[in-house]
This record gives structure tokens, C-alpha cells and sequence, in this order.
């Protein structure tokens, strides 16, 4: 197995990879599909934050988590359903 210090090494390094592709996806969105983008990273951003806090406050950063993935939820519903309107209206 590896060392402790390694360990520690490849999770921070995986995790830096993941905020690098939260930042590019980020950027790459454009418009509404930019909330889509944060709602659904919000949770990577949010989760090395709660385990450093206390118990309520955790808490608390789980109903921001949930409260995120529901708007990029219904964002992502609105895309969809505006796509699918603007499509039958040029057939």
C-alpha cells in the first residue's frame, strides 16, 4: 500500500484536477449552461469544506449542494424544453 503522505498526494492531486475541470467546463458554458456547470460542481467545490467544519454547518452546506443541483436541475429542464419548442415551430 501506499504511504500516508502519498496518499494525501494523489487525492490532492485528483482533486485539483477535478476544480481544473470544473474551471474549464465553466468557461467553456455559455449562458444558462453556465448554471448547469456550477450547480453541478458545487458539490465537488463544496465537499473537502465539509468535512472541516462542524456538524451544522455541514449541514448546511448540504442544503447549498441540494439547492444547486435543483436550480442546474431546472435550468437544464428550461434548455430543453425552450429547444424543443423552437424546434417544432421550424418544422
Amino acid at each position: 500500500m501506499l504511504p500516508n503522505w502519498a496518499s494525501w498526494l494523489v487525492n490532492g492531486a485528483f482533486y485539483g484536477y477535478l476544480l481544473w475541470l470544473c474551471f474549464v467546463f465553466f468557461r467553456i458554458a455559455q449562458g444558462k449552461e453556465r448554471i448547469v456547470v456550477l450547480g453541478c460542481f458545487l458539490g465537488i467545490v463544496l465537499y473537502p469544506i465539509q468535512n472541516l467544519v462542524s456538524t451544522p454547518a455541514a449541514v448546511a452546506l448540504q442544503y447549498v449542494e441540494a439547492a444547486g443541483t435543483a436550480v442546474a436541475f431546472l435550468v437544464a429542464l428550461d434548455i430543453l424544453l425552450r429547444l424543443l419548442v423552437t424546434d417544432d415551430t421550424r418544422s
